[in-house]
């Protein structure tokens, strides 16, 4: 008896161990046809649990693979004017209402957007130590260029306003010269020169064309010359501030332009608002022109020298001539060709010797 119940104790432990092996035999053949059959699963999960964990790397190792692309700043400083241009070309359209207000609504918009630029990259609005008052007068400068600017295109047709007031560039050389004792050859001189016989080209004196011209004409040359010079001075003032941030530099340039057209706009005939749909939407569309338009002219001047930026700004002028004929209508003369053509020359050889002394 003790003999049959050992044997059969014997058997069924033959049975329970054999019956383990084939389980983790079974289990070992599982775990194999599972890994095969999920084969890129685990790693699939791991990346995309990699790139939640790590936007902020893979984002920063993109903008820095997107900063060393050949040709980006010139992409910017071209796609700028573009905007430049068409922000131009709505100012034209709005015959219904007040530049001043127009400039206006230009800047409310940029103060909107660059405000949480600032906070977000931690710089005072007040601006840094020892640039303030330069940050301040650089504002106000181009606070009143800028509307005068916006004037000009009231009186004058889109190309001639364009080429005068971005002539600027060119005047900033003698300024350079008196404020920050640059150099200022023989050949500045004469680069001034023409560009000021391509101003009175496009300004057209009666001594020269010998035509009476309509007195709108002359205000109008006058007030996008005064532009030019005022914008002349804030690009020697702008170039003390080198630690500024640029988002405070359009922050504090953009209130101080509500502050001045505010009080212009109560002293005047006060504000208006949109006759019809369109200019509601054309002035949105200045708005987001003018923020465009900044913004991408900063990240040009951060990648590319100013020589080459200030080389592709020219195709403001192209375009501002292809905007008056196709959209404006206004007629184009030869005088003004002939000037925009000087004016475009000159800043481009203004442009080459920048950029040439900075290599140096």
């Amino acid at each position: 008896m003790n003999i049959e119940a050992h044997r059969s104790h014997r058997s069924t432990q033959m049975f329970n161990s054999s019956e383990v092996l084939v389980v983790r035999e079974h289990d070992q053949l599982s775990q194999t046809f599972d890994q095969k059959l999920t084969k890129h699963k685990p790693i699939q999960t791991k990346s995309f649990f990699y790139l939640l964990a790590n936007v902020k790397k893979i984002r920063n190792r993109f903008i820095f693979w997107l900063w060393r692309f050949p040709g980006l700043g010139i992409l910017c400083a071209l796609s700028s004017g573009f905007f430049f241009a068409s922000g131009a070309v709505l100012v034209k359209l709005l015959t219904q209402i007040n530049s001043t207000e127009i400039f206006l609504v230009r800047c409310t918009g940029q103060l909107v957007v660059c405000i949480p630029i600032a906070i977000y990259t931690k710089n005072s609005v007040f601006g840094v130590k020892g640039e303030q008052s330069y940050l301040l007068l650089r504002a106000v400068l181009s606070a009143i260029s800028g509307n005068c600017i916006y004037l000009s295109y009231r009186f004058l047709p889109l190309g001639d306003a364009s080429t005068i007031v971005l002539s600027a560039p060119i005047f900033a050389t003698v300024f350079a010269k008196i404020f920050l004792k640059e150099a200022c050859d023989i050949i500045n001189t004469i680069l001034i020169l023409l560009t000021l016989g391509g101003v009175l080209l496009i300004a057209k004196p009666t001594f020269l064309t010998g035509t009476t011209i309509s007195s709108s004409h002359i205000v109008g040359s006058l007030i996008a010359f005064t532009a030019c010079i005022l914008d002349s001075l804030w690009f020697v003032a702008n170039r003390k501030l080198q630690k500024t941030h640029f988002s405070v530099i359009i922050i504090v340039y953009s209130t101080v332009v509500i502050i001045l057209d505010t009080v212009i706009l109560s002293y005047l005939d006060g504000f208006s608002l949109p006759v019809c749909g369109n200019d509601g939407i054309y002035l949105v569309g200045v708005a987001c022109c003018g923020i465009g338009g900044q913004l991408l002219l900063t990240t040009a001047l951060k990648l590319e020298n100013v020589g080459p930026v200030s080389i592709a700004r020219t195709i403001d002028i192209v375009l501002a001539f292809i905007f008056q004929v196709t959209i404006t209508g206004e007629k184009v003369t030869w005088s003004s060709v002939l000037g925009a053509i000087l004016v475009s020359a000159c800043a481009v050889l203004t442009a080459v010797r920048r950029y040439k002394a900075h290599k140096m």
